[in-house]
């Protein structure tokens, strides 16, 4: 298997800018699905950056963001969108198996 699941580029100290930057890259992978991002001085907008991504991002479903600047009230709502892409992904999971049981008693 050549496709790489989990990300780490923590204890980088790549700050919202960095952040900004990774998330970038992060918009076009349907692959990652743990991401570590603690010790990188990430604030209020990479924090932003975040969120913006798991919304549209729903293969991401483990974020490390220990030793951040990132509030209360940030990771709460990331927990949430968090918890949707941990739904969505055992739905998923769930539908392809419903398909497969479908196709092999076809």
């Amino acid at each position: 298997n050549n496709t790489i699941t989990a990300l780490g580029v923590g204890n980088n100290k790549i700050g919202d800018e960095g952040c900004r930057y990774l998330c970038e890259g992060l918009k076009t992978n349907n692959t990652i699905t743990a991401l570590n991002v603690a010790r990188n001085n990430i604030g209020v907008e990479g924090c932003r950056y975040l969120c913006e991504i798991l919304k549209t991002n729903n293969t991401i479903t483990t974020l490390y963001l220990s030793d951040n600047g990132i509030s209360a009230e940030g990771q709460k709502e990331m927990d949430a969108l968090l918890q949707r892409n941990r739904e969505r992904q055992e739905r998923d999971k769930a539908a392809k198996l419903e398909a497969e049981k479908k196709a092999a008693a076809d």
